[in-house]
């Protein structure tokens, strides 16, 4: 302080401060009463040069100057010790400064020296000022003084704090000092507040209230021990006694170091006051703090300053008290701000903005609760970076904005927010998102002062003061009253333009005496039986449910009851109490929902105990569950998966059906809202729900249908993570999300299923809880959209999303699924339904049933013009379809595409294994194969006996209905689609089984109990439902060779039982290896490696990872069937060996009649992998050179025999027996242009005899192939005539004329003539004739389609008729 005027600003400032704030921390103003002061001066000491020792009176300043000059030559020393010199020698030397005899400067630096050795609670800085004190009363004096205090301010001996407190404010002014000081005093003296009461008799005992504080402040306490308190109990009353304390002031100080200074025994230290004079107090330091904030933010601009007159623990004191009885929280609750209206409207209008379906997530600023700590903050002080890191962590500021040093900016965001808010209550006359009206119980002309003057701080400094006097007068005439009148709009009102994510972080950190008081009493609670806890409930009610106001939106209470659930739930486990422990999470969770959110360990010890409660009082769990454990997992941290993994730790001990009740219970009780008893809290979880959605959207509308072609870059993965992260805490919303954008675009269902690839188990349980409910939606649904097959988009999606996550996923449990399908399929069929033609004319109307005496209309799928789908059993074919497009994602195990547009060599790949049948159809490196764990997974749900017997019989059944319940003769199109579709399921089904058996055969000492547990219904049954071929195939495909089939259903004939039981029971691939399309495969393979390892980027080499494990899985699986089918050879060859024929069987047609019947008929029509097998055992048997098996007669029979079932096939059935001709004229064609090969394989060969037993003289001729080519094109022609529009005579007997008189040939009998010789037509017909008769009457076909409007043969016959002209014009025929 260099010039008076600095410092009178400085001690100014710092004697406001002090009768604002009082004393907080190590006080030590030291003073004493001025007569103890004069009687320290003795006569033996006196000097005659002194004023006071020759009484002569005091002489001028100049007089002053020159005796000091002349003096400083000798100038005395500091040559005591300060620690132990009397008062008389310190004395002395300060006198000898105010003389001038010492200069101020020398001094200060001597006594910063000496005292160094002195005590922390040494009372040398109030002897020091005690003695200026006395000095100061002398005019001569004053000047030398006051350079003399600036000097020990400057070294740091004193501050202007302890100058001002000890030096009476009438010397400082005069000598020159400070200016303006007494008249500050004056102004403390005169509010009527406890600085009134207590200013001057802290004067009148200085000594004793310094001694009050260095027992304080200064010695080392523990408030937590009794014993501690006790002396300093004891020490109060001593040092209060001995020096007669106010005992006002003295309160006071107790209560106010007590609120920085907080333990379990702190109390006791009040022991010694009234319950009345303690409340008294109090009430009297909430006032104050209360007009000191009001001052702040009216008339010096200063809305985010907060008063620190009250320790940070004064709440937690008055909890205390609260607990103790000495104080009443109804007397104590009227003080507290805010009013009960404004934390109403301000829940109100939080509760408001979450109940909208599209929130804001996003806010422009961080909560203005965040930035009044740091706006309240010094430079250097570390609760800024603890509030930063807050911020940060909570992502509640965008990075950037606050570092150490934007204490500046967080106060000008609260100020210019307070504008906002004035401007916004003077336009519409109310605060934003609060109950405050003027007629509140608060004064409407204070809160308009307020308001106004808060409006116009932004003018002049003159303008200010004089809205300060009228807020005085205001204040002095609404003294009487107990509420603070004072609206915090920072607080307590809200813009418009505020976000939900800005509304609820605001509450969160908001800081109001009331919710801070119950903060404190929740903490202080030892247990939920102390009388602590019942004032909190009490507490807590009333502002729940008075106020209105949820205490789960703010943290400190939330947190606080996190911690007494933690103790109260650890002090039960101790003691093994589990039935204590759940009475207790109910008990809190039922008062205020699901607060444990905001506390993980909480949370963690919550989950344990229903774990642990779970065997014992399982529906107990189940509620709190879906009532309180959802609505954590939702309101928790993004990304956190252990609370997710803990939440399944419990949900899989319990059964599907009792986890999809919890979801269902959970979802519409909390998320839709359909419950009399809605909470307020719920519109929480719902907001957090509808944000979760929100984003998902967002995230999905950058995801494409060519997201896997860049999986591994930075946005990608990027993507991935967040998609899990909120996947971990609310499964139910992405999963709604993911089904809803793949029902609406079909191309998204890969890239979403990828983008889920690190679902938790309890997110992917979420997820086919939510695909089975749009399973049962669809299914039973009137209003589903379906085509005229009966299927269904929506369930389609729903498959490919099932699979593709359960290829993902395949530990997650989908029997819930599937036991849905067999419940659909069973309820269609448990109804009997008898349908009639209808007697109206109408085409389009409905079939309807006979129900009694009544006629009931049957609701199609879709209306179609000639007749529809019956209605009754439409579910179960819809879950049908389900189940096969499961088996051909997840099982690896696809449908086949129509057989006319199979390839060469994906036809030939059905010999193969299932790498092989999975690779021929790949167009692409990155086209996924089905994993073998996958398939296991699969088969170890839907092999089960329960669904897959139930499933392959109740698909017989539909079949039966469709095929004799139903009138289909208006649409025989349809009828053939759906028994064809009906017949592809059973056949998926059993290729998928022998695709597991397959895999099984690796583990040989598991095989034959896993083949027990996966096989198929018994042939019976199958027999029931399916006809006999098929009932056979699917026999068959669940024993492996040589296990005999059953063969009591067909007779043996002519052939012993060990050749019948191979052929039955062999397969394609056990006597056919596919060489050249494993050649192929592996070549493709090959190739994309080569273009893979020329990449350098990460994805290029885990994807040539990928394709050479590819690779070499192949190619061990194409040496494993090449060594299988040698062995099968060598065991039909010692079959051969023993002969194939009983000894009484005799040699001729019969026998090839009865192969032809039980060997080929039978299976050519199952499916493609049977049909090519019926020719490549005709290989064989030539091959092996069969005795009695004659290649001539064996054309003869079939060309004659099974071409006539031609007119019977269906779409499907038609080109699998083209299949068997396309293979056999193959043969035939190729030795029909090379006679020199035709030579020399039937160059004494049994087989190719004009008669049965071999003659050399009666070997086949070339010749008589070509006639016999002739003849069997004849036939085939004879059988295609009809469909094809040809007049074709039987040559053989027999006349046409009957046939001639035929109607028009349908739509299935010239569709299935199309696509039998779309499959066939590159080896028949081998002849000219034969050629030219087929292409007149494909045009014929043609023709008669687009008249009829046959859309798909017209293009079919089209196409066919362009090919046989080539064939025509190249010359192709002979």
């Amino acid at each position: 302080m260099g010039t008076p005027e600095s410092s009178s600003a400085g001690g100014g400032r710092e004697y406001k401060r002090l009768s604002e704030e009082g004393d907080r921390a190590g006080r030590s103003h030291q003073s004493r009463c001025y007569n103890a002061k004069r009687a320290r001066i003795t006569p033996d000491h006196r000097n005659k040069n002194d004023p006071v020792e020759s009484g002569s009176g005091f002489r001028d300043s100049e007089s002053e100057h020159s005796g000091g000059a002349a003096s400083s030559q000798h100038k005395p020393s500091l040559d005591f010790d300060l620690a132990e010199c009397r008062a008389s020698q310190l004395f002395r030397f300060i006198r000898h400064v105010a003389s001038g005899t010492i200069s101020a400067d020398y001094a200060a630096r001597s006594l910063r020296k000496r005292s160094s050795g002195c005590a922390s609670n040494s009372t040398l800085v109030f002897r020091i000022l005690d003695c200026v004190s006395f000095f100061l009363d002398f005019p001569s004096y004053k000047q030398h003084l006051s350079a003399f205090l600036s000097a020990l301010e400057r070294c740091g001996l004193v501050t202007s704090h302890e100058i001002v407190a000890a030096i009476d404010a009438h010397k400082l002014d005069d000598c020159g000092y400070s200016t303006g000081l007494v008249t500050t005093a004056i102004r403390e003296r005169t509010r009527k507040q406890f600085v009134s009461m207590c200013y001057g008799l802290w004067r009148e005992c200085t000594v004793g209230f310094h001694l009050l504080h260095q027992v304080l402040y200064r010695l080392n306490w523990n408030p937590s021990k009794a014993d501690d308190m006790s002396r300093l109990h004891n020490l109060v009353r001593c040092i209060a006694g001995k020096n007669s304390l106010c005992p006002n002031r003295l309160l006071y100080e107790l209560i106010s170091w007590c609120s920085w200074n907080d333990g379990d025994s702190v109390s006791l230290v009040l022991t010694m006051y009234p319950t009345a004079r303690i409340k008294e107090m109090i009430n009297q330091m909430l006032s104050h703090q209360h007009s000191t904030k009001r001052e702040y933010q009216t008339s010096r601009r200063q809305h985010w300053r907060t008063p620190d007159s009250i320790g940070a623990s004064f709440f937690r004191l008055c909890a205390r008290l609260l607990v103790d009885g000495s104080i009443e929280l109804g007397d104590l609750y009227k003080y507290l701000e805010p009013p009960d209206a404004m934390l109403k409207g301000l829940a109100s209008h939080f509760l408001t903005a979450s109940k909208k379906k599209n929130i804001k997530l996003e806010r422009a600023t961080p909560p203005v609760t965040y930035l009044i700590p740091i706006a309240n903050s010094s430079s250097g002080d570390g609760s800024v970076r603890q509030v930063i890191r807050a911020l940060r962590k909570g992502q509640l500021g965008r990075s950037g904005w606050f570092d150490s040093s934007t204490i500046c900016h967080a106060r000008d965001i609260i100020n210019s927010r307070h504008v906002k808010l004035v401007d916004q209550v003077l336009a519409t006359g109310k605060m934003h998102g609060s109950a405050y009206t003027p007629e509140d119980s608060m004064s409407s002309t204070s809160t308009d002062s307020d308001l106004k003057s808060s409006k116009s701080s932004r003018d002049s400094s003159g303008d200010r003061s004089s809205r300060h006097d009228s807020n005085t007068k205001s204040s002095k005439s609404n003294s009487t009253t107990s509420r603070p009148e004072f609206v915090d709009l920072v607080k307590y009102a809200f813009l418009p333009d505020d976000t939900y994510a800005y509304m609820r972080d605001h509450i969160y950190a908001l800081e109001c005496e009331k919710l801070t008081l119950l903060a404190n009493l929740i903490d202080i609670s030892p247990d939920m039986d102390s009388y602590a806890w019942k004032v909190s409930k009490h507490f807590l009610m009333h502002l729940q449910f008075t106020a209105m106001f949820p205490v789960i939106l703010h943290g400190k209470i939330s947190m606080a009851l996190c911690r007494l659930a933690s103790r109260v739930i650890t002090n039960h486990m101790s003691a093994n109490r589990l039935d204590d422990c759940l009475a207790v999470i109910e008990d809190v969770l039922g008062l205020v929902g699901p607060v444990f959110y905001v506390d993980l360990v909480c949370l963690a010890k919550t989950i344990k105990v229903l774990d642990l409660s779970l065997e014992t009082h399982e529906n107990r769990v189940c509620k709190i569950m879906w009532l309180y454990m959802f609505p954590c997992l939702a309101l928790v941290v993004e990304g956190n998966c252990q609370v997710n993994a803990r939440l399944w730790i419990i949900l899989s001990r319990l059964p599907a059906s009792k986890r999809y009740w919890i979801y269902q219970m959970y979802i519409s009780v909390v998320l839709n809202g359909n419950s009399k008893s809605d909470k307020p809290w719920m519109n929480l979880v719902r907001a957090a729900h509808n944000g979760v959605l929100m984003k998902a959207r967002s995230l999905f509308k950058r995801v494409t249908s060519t997201l896997l072609r860049s999986s591994k870059s930075a946005s990608v993965r990027s993507n991935v993570s967040t998609v899990s992260g909120l996947a971990s805490v609310n499964p139910f919303a992405v999963a709604h999300t993911i089904i809803s954008q793949c029902e609406m675009f079909e191309n998204l269902v890969l890239p979403l299923s990828e983008v889920a690839k690190y679902f938790g188990d309890l997110a992917c349980d979420a997820f086919f809880f939510k695909l089975c409910a749009t399973q049962n939606q669809v299914c039973f649904n009137s209003t589903s959209e379906c085509d005229e097959l009966g299927l269904s988009k929506r369930l389609s999606v729903n498959a490919q999303l099932t699979a593709r996550f359960f290829r993902r996923h395949s530990n997650s449990d989908i029997c819930p699924l599937l036991l849905g399908v067999l419940l659909v399929i069973m309820r269609s069929m448990m109804k009997t339904s008898f349908l009639v033609a209808t007697h109206s004319a109408e085409e389009d109307k409905s079939p309807r049933r006979r129900d009694g005496n009544k006629s009931i209309d049957l609701k199609p799928l879709k209306v179609a013009p000639k007749g529809s789908y019956p209605d009754d059993i439409s579910p179960g074919w819809l879950v049908v379809e389900y189940v096969c497009k499961l088996m051909e994602l997840a099982g690896g195990v696809p449908q086949l595409a129509e057989t006319h547009a199979l390839t060469v060599d994906q036809l030939n790949a059905q010999a193969g294994g299932i790498l092989l049948r999975s690779e021929i159809m790949a167009q692409d490196p990155d086209d996924e194969t089905c994993s073998t764990t996958a398939r296991e997974a699969l088969a170890h749900i839907l092999l089960r006996p329960l669904f897959c017997h139930g499933l392959l019989l109740l698909a017989g059944k539909i079949r039966l209905e469709v095929l004799y319940d139903s009138d289909f003769r208006g649409n025989v199109m349809l009828l053939c689609a759906i028994v064809d579709r009906l017949q592809k399921v059973a056949l998926q089904l059993g290729e998928f089984k022998e695709s597991i058996n397959a895999i099984l055969g690796r583990h040989e000492e598991f095989e034959e109990l896993m083949t027990a547990k996966f096989n198929l219904p018994p042939i019976e049954e199958i027999r029931k439902f399916w006809i006999e071929s098929t009932s056979m195939y699917l026999d068959n495909i669940s024993r492996k060779l040589p296990s005999p089939p059953h063969l009591e259903y067909i007779s043996n004939g002519p052939f012993k039982k060990e050749f019948l039981e191979f052929i039955m029971g062999a397969h394609l691939s056990d006597i056919w290896v596919p060489t050249e399309q494993y050649q192929k495969s592996l070549q493709r393979l090959s190739d994309w490696i080569k273009e893979g390892g020329s990449g350098h980027s990460g994805g290029s080499h885990r994807r040539t990872k990928k394709l050479r494990s590819r690779y070499q899985s192949l190619e061990r699986e194409m040496k494993q069937q090449i060594e299988h089918v040698a062995s099968t050879k060598e065991k039909f060859a010692t079959v051969l060996a023993n002969g194939w024929l009983l000894p009484n069987a005799q040699p001729g047609p019969g026998v090839t009649i009865a192969f032809l019947d039980q060997c080929i008929v039978s299976r050519v029509f199952v499916n493609e992998a049977e049909a090519l097998y019926c020719g490549r055992i005709v290989d064989i048997m030539l091959s092996q050179r069969v005795e009695y098996f004659n290649f001539f007669d064996f054309y003869n029979c079939w060309t004659k025999m099974l071409m006539s079932t031609v007119r019977c096939c269906t779409e499907r059935e038609a080109p699998l027996l083209a299949i068997f001709v396309n293979h056999e004229f193959s043969v035939i064609k190729h030795w029909s242009t090379n006679p020199e090969e035709f030579e020399l394989v039937t160059k004494d060969h049994p087989c190719y005899c004009t008669t049965f037993k071999y003659m050399p003289d009666k070997a086949l001729t070339h010749q008589q192939l070509l006639g016999g080519i002739r003849k069997w094109e004849g036939r085939i022609l004879r059988a295609l005539s009809y469909s094809l529009g040809l007049h074709i005579s039987d040559p053989e007997g027999g006349s046409n004329k009957a046939e001639s008189r035929v109607a028009v040939p349908t739509w299935v009998d010239q569709k299935s003539a199309v696509v039998f010789l779309a499959r066939c037509h590159e080896n028949f017909p081998i002849t000219s004739v034969s050629g030219k008769r087929l292409l007149a009457g494909l045009r014929e076909v043609t023709d008669n389609a687009q008249q009829r409007g046959w859309k798909d043969v017209y293009v079919a016959a089209s196409t066919l008729v362009k090919t046989f002209e080539m064939y025509d014009r190249d010359k192709k025929w002979l």
